[in-house]
């Protein structure tokens, strides 16, 4: 088998919990240019990346509660785990460029 270039575009949305903006993107720009295993290494190049700053606390009728962005992301993993994914599944897409 020969190895050829290829190049492509991508976008990806992602919640980042990092502290500060710049801890977000640092830990953002990482994850982007993670290796999998047992592929040839593979050249990155972010262009651009647009941050969106969350709320610190839940707003609730009782006052505001702080969130534990940690928490929320241990928990999500935990149901990700459990939940099978189906690509082909059928649903609404859309196409955000």
């Amino acid at each position: 088998m020969v190895d050829s270039i290829q190049t492509w575009d991508s976008c990806v949305s992602a919640i980042i919990y990092g502290g500060d903006a710049v801890q977000a993107q640092k830990r953002f720009e990482a994850w982007c240019r993670r290796t999998p295993e047992g592929e040839n290494p593979v050249e990155t190049e972010i262009k651009k990346v647009v941050a969106a700053q969350f709320v610190d606390q839940l707003l609730a009728e009782s006052g505001g509660q702080p969130l534990d962005w940690p928490q929320i992301s241990r928990q999500i993993d935990d149901a990700l785990q459990t939940i099978a994914l189906d690509d082909f599944e059928q649903g609404y897409w859309v196409d955000i460029n």
